[in-house]
């Protein structure tokens, strides 16, 4: 309950979260999302998407206040463009390959208002010193890293991203309203404006 408050406060010096339509993506059993009643009002509409069918068929049966929609390992989503306020993920792009955090980045664009809120977390430089040697050549130099053995999409399939690559690669061409460095154990967190 405590992460959920966490990240609508963080929003909430951006935006304002009253009656707005909020976008989960990536949501697992909404362990995030099914707090966010405790603290917005009726009037705000939840959604949620995950990768996972069986966390998406648990979160209908148990969450029937939010609404839930599997989507696939790609875009799109099964949304129109910009039906959202604000659109956040949780450790999502820390388990996907460049190309497909590029896809998926201009997708929840896609769907978030010209006004529209993007939240998400990577791991970022505090991450770093749990690299290889070898690993860390490659991160400071490109910015990003993936440790790809692992089925693209899974939980042990880690990528890293670097401040200098989110800020003049991936969100080139978004306004940057916030970044949190990560401590410890923590994720950077990003939040972005369309």
């Amino acid at each position: 309950m405590d992460a959920a408050k966490e990240i609508i406060e963080k929003i909430g010096r951006h935006k304002s979260i009253g009656c707005v339509r909020i976008c989960e993506w990536g949501c697992g059993p909404a362990r995030l999302l099914r707090h966010f009643r405790n603290f917005l009002g009726s009037e705000t509409e939840l959604w949620g998407t995950d990768f996972n069918p069986k966390s998406i068929k648990w979160c209908r049966e148990n969450i029937p206040e939010i609404n839930f929609l599997k989507n696939a390992l790609h875009p799109p989503l099964g949304f129109g463009n910009s039906y959202f306020d604000i659109v956040y993920c949780v450790s999502v792009f820390t388990h996907l390959s460049k190309q497909l955090q590029k896809d998926w980045l201009e997708e929840c664009l896609r769907i978030l208002k010209p006004d529209g809120i993007f939240y998400f977390t990577i791991h970022g430089d505090s991450f770093r010193e749990k690299l290889l040697e070898d690993e860390k050549k490659i991160y400071d130099k490109d910015g990003f890293l993936q440790r790809s053995n692992i089925k693209e999409g899974k939980k042990n399939f880690t990528s890293f991203n670097s401040p200098s690559y989110i800020r003049n690669i991936f969100l080139k061409n978004n306004t940057i309203l916030e970044h949190i460095p990560g401590e410890g154990n923590r994720q950077d967190v990003w939040i972005a404006g369309k």
